[in-house]
């Protein structure tokens, strides 16, 4: 090694320590706040010592310094008269590095908290139940509970045990299901959703109990209730009335629907039928039975009538019918149901008047178009839908029926009452050229 090189002495440089301890303690380079805050005595509060930052301000611009201490002289006189009852407390360096002084009131505050017991932590949220439980015993008491009594045709079961009757009754045309929610104390709400398959209907109800099963039979008698409000028990629960008639008076009354027209027509009006399927509304239970309405708004009359085929269910609508005719007519008229006569329009001289209709509308191009319907296929029959149209216009209500020739005459009946009400002139000037012609329309 060459000789040139320095060498140094350890052991001859001074110690760190003490040079350190040489210095005056508020000029020592601290190496953390909490070595700082140990250096001061408790009773002594030394001047703002930061790294990088003057002790005293005030030595670099004299000119201020006598300004600053007078100003600080008065700030410390009002402090000291407006909180005259404070002390402070052994100093704490804030997070900046100055000194700040904490009231010995406040700091009592927070010990007093800190010796308090710390909050239970925070158990499962559960629904607040109300004073009092919406159980069963408090449906039977303030809603309106349908009893056996009210509806003897409806099975005792539906009242003993509502549940089951109503999944074995509704079970091929409505889905239920239950949805449970806890409650306080223990307790369980249940909400019962009723969904029909085939309808855009949902019925929802809700109860509660003490226990889940509890809870899901006060809603069951809940919504009991709730078809019971809307009318819908009888139909969904109550048994198939069916109008039964026999054959003789099927071979009798063959032409009852087309009666009903003729009878109307002696009025000037259209009767309004109606045919439904009650599929959905008998559970399933009988699959092929249908429903015919006939009204007539114009006298109040307004009848049905259910059967397994489409030909019985009209027929037995109409025999209905007749009767509440002969009641309306008892009140109203003579007493006697007269269904047509030679000098009314009716079935049997429509199709002449329309053909007259051509003869003093020259030019007017009159024809019926019969479309079969084939919705009521599976109640062993198709209809016949035909309608009259003038000049590609319809004229006049469509109708329905099983044979075409009679759905054809009751469309240019529809039609003639049509014209009828539109021009009253033209049905008497259609009676004068039928009495010339002995009955026939003569072309001119």
């Amino acid at each position: 090694m060459p000789s040139s090189l320095h060498t140094t002495d350890i052991l001859s440089l001074p110690s760190w320590r003490s040079s350190r301890q040489a210095q005056p303690i508020h000029q020592r380079r601290l190496q953390s706040t909490a070595q700082e805050s140990r250096l001061w005595d408790d009773n002594v509060v030394p001047p703002a010592v930061l790294h990088g930052r003057n002790p005293n301000p005030t030595e670099n611009n004299p000119s201020k310094s006598g300004e600053r201490a007078q100003a600080s002289e008065t700030s410390k006189s009002s402090r000291t008269q407006s909180q005259p009852s404070l002390t402070s407390v052994p100093h704490r360096r804030s997070r900046r590095g100055t000194i700040t002084t904490t009231p010995t009131t406040l700091t009592r505050a927070k010990r007093q908290a800190a010796m308090s017991p710390a909050p239970p932590p925070a158990q499962r949220a559960r629904t607040e139940a109300p004073t009092e439980l919406r159980d069963e015993a408090y449906i039977r008491k303030h809603m309106h509970v349908p009893t056996l009594k009210m509806y003897p045709e409806l099975p005792p079961s539906l009242f003993e045990h509502p549940k089951e009757s109503i999944h074995n009754t509704l079970q091929k045309i409505a889905i239920l299901s239950s949805a449970y929610t806890p409650l306080a104390r223990e307790n369980f709400g249940c909400s019962v959703t009723c969904r029909f398959v085939d309808e855009n209907r949902v019925e929802v109800v809700h109860a509660q109990g003490s226990s889940k099963k509890s809870a899901e039979k006060a809603a069951y008698v809940a919504l009991l209730c709730h078809f019971h409000k809307s009318g819908s028990l009888r139909e969904l629960f109550g048994p198939i009335v069916m109008d039964t008639i026999d054959q003789q008076t099927i071979a009798d009354e063959a032409d009852a629907k087309m009666d009903i027209y003729n009878y109307a027509a002696r009025f000037d009006c259209v009767p309004r039928f109606n045919i439904q399927s009650l599929n959905k509304s008998l559970r399933g239970r009988l699959r092929k039975v249908i429903e015919v309405t006939v009204a007539l708004p114009e006298q109040d009359i307004k009848v049905s009538a259910k059967e397994k085929s489409l030909k019985h269910a009209e027929i037995a609508a109409a025999i209905s019918f007749k009767k509440e005719a002969e009641r309306y007519q008892g009140e109203h008229g003579d007493g006697a149901i007269v269904i047509k006569d030679s000098t009314t329009i009716n079935s049997s001289n429509a199709r002449n008047f329309m053909e007259y209709y051509k003869i003093v509308r020259p030019g007017a191009r009159v024809e019926v178009k019969v479309l079969p319907n084939q919705q009521y296929r599976s109640f062993g029959a198709v209809l016949q839908q035909a309608q009259v149209f003038i000049n590609d216009e319809p004229v006049g209500e469509p109708v329905e029926m099983i044979l075409k020739k009679k759905a054809e005459d009751l469309a240019y009946l529809t039609a003639a009452i049509a014209l009828k009400k539109g021009d009253p002139d033209l049905y008497p000037a259609f009676l004068q050229a039928a009495r010339s012609g002995n009955g026939e329309i003569l072309r001119p």
